[in-house]
């Protein structure tokens, strides 16, 4: 199957649909963002029984499209495009101290 598209998601999908763009276009797509959470137990532990529980906190972002494309002549197009299909940004933070595991 091969996508068929005459709009500036041409330059990501199917740059040969670019031929089919008759005049100037600029596209731009909205975004769906998400906020995600995740707890493990037990995440960080130690041979003597210590051990300490992790989160994370994720925030998604999907997808985000802004695309240009330009009639050069006739069946011929330039497309110029950035997408970000998706992102994801999280960060954890965990520690267990040597007093915690009965090792001072």
């Amino acid at each position: 199957m091969v996508a068929t598209v005459d709009d500036g998601s041409a330059t990501y999908y199917n740059p040969a649909g670019l031929a089919n763009i008759k005049e100037h276009q600029f596209d731009l797509s909205a975004s769906v963002y998400a906020l995600r959470f995740y707890h493990e137990s037990a995440f960080l532990h130690t041979v003597g029984g210590a051990s300490r529980d992790a989160s994370v906190t994720e925030f998604v972002t999907a997808p985000t499209a802004i695309t240009y494309v330009r009639q050069l002549a006739d069946d011929v197009s330039l497309g110029l495009g950035y997408f970000l299909p998706q992102t994801e940004n999280f960060l954890l933070r965990e520690s267990l101290s040597a007093s915690e595991s009965g090792l001072d």
